[in-house]
């Protein structure tokens, strides 16, 4: 007996069409070859899926990272109905867009300034829309409290209990993403789409575990130990090294991983480890694509992949911006050029 497919073509030829025809991968390739200065790139994207989100008179690379996360919310707009078929999964991977422009408020919060609409990717997105207007009211401490009230523990408690600085807000932030893909995780741990899942865990945690070791704030550190969760990272060992300070020991934990595993270079490991993560995951998307849409899970290599794209081309506008040697380029994309 042939069992019913868990989703009906209505809902897998939508996926279907996000594969064939919305990855930014070929814009990427053409595109890295342009990425020398902020001018070439821009003019580089412009005949790009992302040129209707670029404006006439931008040359700014910042418009270029907004443009590609707003392509990303675009795309979540087109799968919201996902949100009712595996709602952990479309949350994990709505939440980088969400902090991506939390960040933004709090970072403006922080400075003193107001939020501008056009820093936002995704201004109307109900929570950056709340964010954003209770900043404008009640500042960065009215933000906190209305995000311990939404879920996000980490960060909320953070604002409120000191003065908070750009560099730990960060870290927060990269907790409140484990969070999300741990629960994730947890749920669809062994079915297709997992083993990103897993990919996406392990990033956040370890970029939240070095970013902490490096701050040397012991209350940031007491945080990544109560929060952080891994996959194919040894949470213990990675504990032990953050709590005994141990560069060393840090390490030889990511060094292990299935990740980096023979990895000689300590600079390469410590600057590139969480890209090395992203190429790994990369390499093995087009693999779980070529299963069944009919999964519900099928969502996730769908998302990871866009996902990457858009992280790729942030990649590229920062180091169009910083006007970064060619090799750091490569090394920093998920994408093989």
């Amino acid at each position: 007996m042939v069992a019913e497919p868990i989703l009906g073509s209505e809902y897998a030829a939508p996926l279907l069409r996000i594969v064939r025809s919305m990855s930014l991968e070929e814009d990427i390739k053409l595109a890295i070859s342009e990425a020398s200065s902020p001018e070439r790139l821009v003019a580089a994207l412009r005949g790009s899926k992302l040129g209707s989100l670029l404006s006439p008179e931008t040359r700014a690379t910042s418009d270029v990272e907004r443009a590609a996360w707003r392509y990303y919310y675009n795309i979540l707009l087109k799968l919201h109905w996902l949100n009712t078929i595996t709602p952990e999964i479309y949350s994990a991977y709505s939440l980088p867009l969400v902090l991506r422009d939390l960040a933004r408020v709090i970072y403006t919060s922080l400075e003193g300034g107001e939020v501008r609409t056009d820093q936002l990717a995704a201004p109307e997105h109900p929570i950056i829309a709340i964010a954003a207007k209770t900043v404008s009211e009640y500042g960065y401490r009215g933000l906190a409290r209305i995000l311990r009230n939404k879920g996000f523990e980490a960060i909320g408690t953070y604002l409120l209990a000191t003065r908070p600085e750009r560099r730990i807000v960060d870290i927060y932030l990269d907790l409140e993403l484990v969070r999300a893909f741990k629960k994730a995780h947890d749920k669809y741990e062994g079915e297709m789409g997992g083993e990103h899942l897993c990919y996406r865990l392990d990033l956040y945690a370890a970029r939240a575990a070095l970013n902490a070791l490096f701050s040397g704030d012991p209350e940031v550190i007491r945080a990544v130990e109560r929060n952080a969760a891994t996959c194919l990272i040894d949470r213990n060992s990675l504990l032990a090294a953050i709590g005994e300070a141990s560069l060393e020991r840090m390490l030889s934990v990511l060094q292990s991983t299935p990740y980096i595993r023979g990895a000689s270079s300590r600079v390469e490991l410590m600057e590139l480890y969480c890209h090395v993560i992203r190429k790994y995951s990369r390499s093995r998307v087009y693999r779980a694509l070529a299963y069944d849409p009919t999964e519900p899970t099928y969502a996730v290599p769908v998302l990871e992949l866009i996902l990457l794209d858009v992280e790729d081309i942030v990649a590229l506008s920062v180091l169009a911006n910083i006007g970064g040697p060619r090799e750091l380029l490569l090394h920093s994309l998920s994408i093989q050029a």
